[in-house]
């Protein structure tokens, strides 16, 4: 509907156009340019809403295709007109941007009109004048008749101008209407696709979602630092058990030690006592065997020679008498050699037997004190071998233990470091910016106040340049009055016979001509105080705008000494977060490695003077590794923390350049208003410098 009344609008301008230029081919050729002139604005302004029509009937038909939401904006917006893709990502990013509007239009409507009365004015100058020379050119009746009919038929040239000029603006001003009407509806479909579809890329949502990652990054805080406090009592209690473990251990150590020395002393004394009886008991029984068969031999030696002896004396009884002397001799002789021999026979098994229990005994001291060197050697040897790899074990658990611990000291403190200068860059770089911002923003309204106070000392001595001219253009239409006046009563005085009739005739038109006159003056007053008063509202309502910038300016400095505040509490909270933590983990570490000096201490006195087995020491490894690994992933869980804080901290400066975008675009609008809010004034001074010129050229 609005195309074909579009359609219909230009067709009626374009056709009084032809229609006036057709009358003034002829008749009138200064007329006939003119109106020329005003087909080619309208011709002008015709292009330019096409071009507008265009370009809105690419939105409408981009938002009727959108049915779902999109991933892309930029892509959407490719099928969207060149001219209206800026203005319309702004208001669907950020506040209810305008869309752009005819430039060219609303200036060229008012200059169509003033066209008309252009050549209208000009027809009536050129009517005046050839009336003038008719009057002053003859004295005959007939002749001045003729004279003056011929301009006042002139005058429907004339007024043709205004008749092309006056419909052409109309039917263009329909045109811009129904133009603006089409965008303002494809508008409302914009704003209704940004509510539902196109929300997701809103500056409300942004702003929502801001809102949100800010409460869950204030809601994560406190949980950082509630793990973070359990981290450290983790270590703590980590601290404590592994202390409780090493002393029970220790303990446990002791006494198995001890219960294996005792152990070992008990078993060696019974097998020494037991091994000295049994090798007493054997070396008697089997002495015993070798006595007895020695003392029976001996007993058979006597009894043998004693029978014998006997038998000797009996048989050598009768013969003792004879030779007693010589026979007692030689037996007291025999006597003393037996027993001689005997008892040689005797000291040589007596001498055996001790020269045998000596060897005996002393083989048994060689072999129990070879068995007791042996014994001590490899005992000795097994417990420096055994002290050896333990004290390696603890030097090499001591250097882990020292190089892990350092490690993650000097990790600790190169994160904790890396974040507090970034945190500082961030919260200076932040400081630098709004101040930066801050000082466009003073330097913008002071820019704003001068151009203010400079366009109403300019509007002062416009206004006063005005009543001057006006005054001296009512000085000299009073003086050409006046001088009119004289002129026809020269006239009357001098032509009163002829013109009478005439008189009577020209009566009404001049009556009316002199009222136009007359009222010239009044409506240049009343266009003078119109002028006033829109100049007094439109400083009223730039005052108004200015009182509006600096309340928004304050508004905005409130709001940036909240955020720095804000930021500079965040960065304060998370140094005193960072510097608590690594109090904790200091006071944690050195706990755990005084700890574990100590234990280390106690170990290597204990190796020094006893030596442990291997399956105790094995889990006492397994308890140091325990720990160590316990100590990595609770270093590993810190850093995960901390790299959670960090990329909270990345996540709070994105919104804050988002922020401060928002408060850019924000300022950039509120000078977009101040530039078309002057641009609106310049137009009306533009139209009332057209009125101003009109009113001239009517006195003229």
């Amino acid at each position: 509907m609005s195309r074909l009344l579009f359609g219909i609008a230009c067709i009626l301008g374009a056709a009084a156009i032809l229609w006036m230029s057709s009358i003034f081919v002829d008749a009138n050729r200064l007329a006939l340019g003119v109106t020329v002139v005003i087909g080619g604005v309208y011709c002008i302004g015709f292009i330019e809403l096409l071009q507008f029509r265009r370009a809105t009937s690419t939105l409408s038909n981009a938002l009727s295709e959108l049915d779902e939401p999109i991933t892309s904006l930029d892509n959407w917006l490719a099928g969207i007109d060149a001219t209206l893709k800026n203005s319309v990502r702004l208001r669907i990013e950020s506040d209810r941007v305008g869309l752009p509007a005819p430039v060219l239009t609303p200036y060229l409507v008012g200059l169509l009109v003033m066209l008309g009365l252009l050549g209208t004015f000009v027809g009536m100058v050129d009517t005046l004048r050839g009336a003038v020379f008719a009057l002053e050119g003859s004295t005959e009746l007939q002749a001045i008749r003729e004279g003056l009919a011929a301009p006042i038929n002139g005058l429907s040239l004339a007024f043709g101008t205004s008749v092309a000029g006056v419909a052409a603006s109309a039917m263009l001003g329909l045109s811009s209407t129904l133009s603006r009407r089409d965008r303002m509806m494809a508008t409302r479909l914009l704003d209704g696709k940004i509510g539902t579809v196109l929300r997701v890329f809103s500056l409300d949502y942004n702003r929502q979602q801001t809102y949100s990652a800010m409460q869950a990054q204030a809601q994560a805080l406190p949980e950082v630092a509630q793990q973070l406090q359990t981290v450290a009592a983790s270590i703590a209690q980590m601290g404590e058990n592994l202390s409780g473990k090493l002393i029970d251990n220790q303990n446990q150590f002791h006494q198995s030690v001890t219960t294996a020395y005792t152990a070992l002393a008990t078993s060696v004394d019974q097998s020494l006592t037991k091994s000295l009886a049994d090798s007493g008991r054997q070396v008697g029984l089997s002495i015993k065997p070798i006595i007895a068969e020695t003392m029976e031999e001996l007993a058979k030696q006597a009894q043998q020679q004693q029978q014998q002896l006997s038998n000797s004396a009996q048989q050598q009884l009768a013969s003792l008498t004879a030779s007693f002397s010589h026979t007692s001799d030689e037996v007291t002789g025999a006597w003393k050699e037996g027993l001689a021999a005997h008892a040689q026979s005797n000291d040589s098994l007596v001498s055996g037997m001790d020269t045998s229990l000596n060897d005996f005994s002393q083989k048994f001291e060689e072999m129990a004190a070879s068995m007791q060197q042996q014994f001590g050697r490899s005992s000795t040897a097994w417990l420096e071998q055994q002290e050896a790899s333990d004290k390696r074990k603890l030097i090499q658990w001591e250097k882990s233990f020292d190089h892990l611990q350092s490690t993650a000291t000097a990790t600790l403190t190169e994160t904790s470091s890396a974040l507090a200068t970034e945190l500082r860059d961030v919260s200076t770089k932040q400081q630098a910016d709004f101040s930066s911002v801050t000082e466009n923003f003073g330097s913008m309204s002071e820019q704003l106040s001068s151009g203010w106070q400079q366009m109403s000392e300019h509007m002062t001595q416009l206004s006063v340049t005005m009543g001057r001219e006006l005054n001296t253009l009512r000085e000299v239409e009073h003086s050409r009055a006046k001088a009119a006046v004289d002129k026809l009563e020269g006239l009357e005085a001098t032509f009163a016979a002829h013109i009478v009739n005439l008189g009577r005739e020209l009566e009404e038109p001049m009556t009316r001509l002199i009222e136009t006159a007359s009222e010239t003056p009044k409506a240049a007053a009343e266009v003078i105080a119109k002028l006033r008063v829109e100049m007094s509202n439109n400083l009223d309502r730039d005052n108004q705008i200015l009182e509006e910038r600096h309340q928004l300016m304050e508004r905005l400095g409130t709001l940036s000494d909240t955020l720095e505040k804000t930021s500079m509490q965040q960065r304060d909270a998370l140094e005193q977060l960072i510097n608590t933590s690594t109090g904790m983990l200091g006071e944690a570490s050195s706990q755990f490695s005084h700890h574990v000096d100590t234990e280390v201490a106690k170990l290597s006195g204990v190796v020094d003077h006893f030596s442990g087995n291997a399956i105790e020491m094995s889990s006492l490894g397994e308890s140091f590794n325990l720990a160590v690994k316990l100590y990595s992933e609770s270093n590993s869980e810190l850093i995960e923390h901390l790299n959670r804080i960090e990329l909270a901290m990345d996540a709070s400066n994105s919104r804050s350049d988002e922020q401060m975008g928002y408060y850019v675009d924000q300022a950039r609008e509120i000078i977009d208003q101040s530039l078309l809010s002057q641009r609106e004034v310049f137009e009306q001074l533009r139209q009332l410098g057209g009125a101003k010129t009109d009113a001239v050229v009517e006195l003229s």
